[in-house]
């Protein structure tokens, strides 16, 4: 890699890191109280979504990703988020990281957590193992923030980060 890739890279790298801290620390500040009892994978807290709805949100938002439809992706976020980010915004850093990360040939749930509550919204972080191909990485983690209304997702955060094998 030539070292002008290799700055690109890590550009993309750090703003997606901090615009997922940004997400993180601004749940963490501002949730709620959650129930001890509360478990990472579902068992204890019916406002985590359960394994088959996590995956059928991810292989959507991943059919979208792979056909670069950055305006359907777009639209699977929470209005909330969109007013976060401009359309275009977004797919200038999807297209960046598609550039880099190639695309998801496969990919499987790993876990949910609680990353907090607001109004009548719960977020949560689901986490994602991947087989990528066409990028500089073979593997890699998938990170979908979701917004939780009504019992149904919407898309908040999407990060992506590979891994060295």
């Amino acid at each position: 890699m030539t070292d002008r890739r290799v700055l690109n890279v890590l550009y993309v790298l750090v703003v997606l890191v901090v615009i997922n801290l940004g997400a993180t620390f601004y749940f963490q500040l501002t949730k709620t109280q959650t129930n001890p009892g509360t478990s990472h994978n579902g068992n204890t807290d019916s406002t985590l979504i359960s394994a088959k709805d996590a995956t059928d949100f991810a292989r959507s938002a991943i059919d979208l990703y792979n056909a670069k439809n950055t305006h359907g992706l777009y639209l699977k976020f929470d209005e909330l988020a969109r007013l976060k980010i401009t359309e275009k915004e977004f797919s200038d850093k999807i297209s960046k990281v598609q550039g880099m990360m190639g695309q998801v040939q496969d990919f499987a749930y790993a876990n949910a957590s609680i990353a907090g509550r607001e109004g009548d919204r719960t977020y949560l972080v689901l986490e994602y193992r991947t087989r990528l191909a066409g990028g500089t990485f073979k593997a890699g983690i998938l990170k979908l923030t979701v917004a939780m209304k009504d019992g149904h997702p919407s898309l908040f955060g999407f990060y992506m980060a590979g891994q060295e094998e």
